[in-house]
This record gives structure tokens, sequence and C-alpha cells, in this order.
């Protein structure tokens, strides 16, 4: 099962891809508006029920997005975040 975010006509919704096209997860399941909100509740049963039912919107159609349209991280914490990972990669490769 493919999961994607995505927008169409400048709305933003998330479901599920098919051979045949998307289904609009966030217009059917009004409990989760966001494909952040339904992993956060660890609801991917939900989806899964989804997933035969015929899609309504071709591939063509709609514009994919990132996974998560809203940052989960504040732009101080990301733009250090790297620098660390880098910090940590060089120190590995000093005691090897």
């Amino acid at each position: 099962m493919k999961v994607a975010s995505f927008t169409i006509a400048g709305t933003a919704s998330y479901g599920v891809v098919t051979d045949k096209g998307v289904i609009d997860a966030g217009k059917r399941l009004k409990a989760y508006p966001t494909l952040k909100a339904l992993l956060a509740k660890g609801s991917l049963d939900e989806l899964k029920k989804l997933a035969g039912e015929k899609p309504d919107y071709a591939l063509q159609d709609v514009a994919c997005c990132r996974q998560y349209p809203i940052p989960t991280r504040s732009s101080a914490s990301a733009s250090t975040t790297p620098r660390i990972w880098l910090r940590a990669a060089i120190r590995r490769r000093r005691i090897r």
C-alpha cells in the first residue's frame, strides 16, 4: 500500500495511491484530517480498508507533497541537526 500527501485544486489532502489513481482518505476519514493525525493515532487499518475502493482522482490530476506538510521541528533545531550528525560521523572515522 502506498500513501501520499497531495494537493488538488489548491486543497491539501492525503490518500492511498493505486495503479488506477488516488483514493482521497482525507475526504473520507473525517476523524483524521491530515496524514500526520492518522499516523499519530496509529490508524493505518483505516487506510487499508480504503485500498480496494474506487479512486477519486487520476494520478496526473494531483500534485504530490512532502510527507508531512506541517513542520515538526523549529527552524533553529533543524539547522543544527545536520552539523551534529556530521560531527558524529567524523568522530566515528577517527576511532576506526
